[in-house]
């Protein structure tokens, strides 16, 4: 990402949602996005998926992934690249599933959409999955819906389907938020093992520096819609240099 700017258009004037981001991410690496609610974390990866509005949008500067630029991509190309080239985890599992359709079905149908396979080969791509992300019996819970799931089950399901297709990029916006920390233990070690397998490039949003001292190879602090601090893990965590960090950490509870 090249000096990104997010602005949007309302009734009280332009709002500067991000304003002049940039940075890259490589093949295998987990880059974790932190700020706090309103900061831009969310805008910027929506831009990235083409998620917006472009009637109340206005929005500069590059996006390449592998050298093309997503923001001058066609609705058709974008949706050629959204589910296949890169994917989205959403923090609420529960409603970003169709209550209408079985787990199985949705996540077969994004497999059917970019590989134009059959329904049964779907159907058994489906299972695959649900048994990579650690679902008990995939060959039955495949036909459950997604309110027969747990919290927890849900999320991995959401897993399964973004990575049906091996995306190069997988975004998650808070997806361990509405777990307890025993699952959410469990769906941070499924994410790495995953990236392991698959060699996928993660952005990883949240405002849980915990989650992010976990998971995260390099920390981007976001704040007023800009990166104030950026580097390792080890870097940021250990040694913060801008105020807005320190006060980030500062605002944790501590047993002390």
């Amino acid at each position: 990402i090249k000096d990104l700017k997010v602005h949007f258009s309302t009734e009280d004037g332009v709002v500067k949602a991000v304003d002049g981001l940039s940075f890259d991410l490589a093949k295998g690496q987990t880059l974790g996005i932190v700020g706090e609610s309103g900061s831009g974390k969310s805008v910027t990866n929506l831009t990235i998926l083409g998620l917006h509005d472009p009637a109340r949008t206005s929005i500069e500067g590059e996006i390449l992934l592998d050298g093309q630029d997503l923001l001058t991509a066609s609705e058709r190309e974008m949706e050629r690249l959204r589910g296949n080239k890169m994917s989205m985890i959403f923090q609420d599992a529960l409603a970003s599933l169709s209550p209408y359709h079985t787990v199985g079905i949705q996540i077969a149908e994004t497999y059917r959409k970019h590989t134009g396979c059959s329904k049964s080969e779907a159907r058994k791509r489906a299972i695959e999955m649900l048994r990579r992300v650690g679902i008990p019996q995939p060959d039955m819970r495949v036909d459950d819906y997604p309110h027969q799931f747990s919290g927890g089950m849900r999320q991995r399901a959401m897993i399964a389907m973004a990575l049906v297709c091996d995306p190069e990029l997988l975004i998650a916006d808070e997806p361990t938020t509405a777990l307890d920390v025993t699952v959410q233990a469990q769906i941070m070690d499924l994410l790495k093992d995953l990236q392991q397998e698959f060699g996928t490039a993660i952005i990883f949003i949240t405002h849980d520096l915990g989650v992010i001292a976990d998971i995260a190879d390099d920390v981007l602090v976001m704040y007023g819609g800009r990166c104030v601090e950026r580097g390792t893990k080890r870097e940021v965590l250990r040694d913060p240099q801008h105020p807005y960090t320190l006060g980030l950490m500062n605002s944790m509870p501590s047993l002390n």
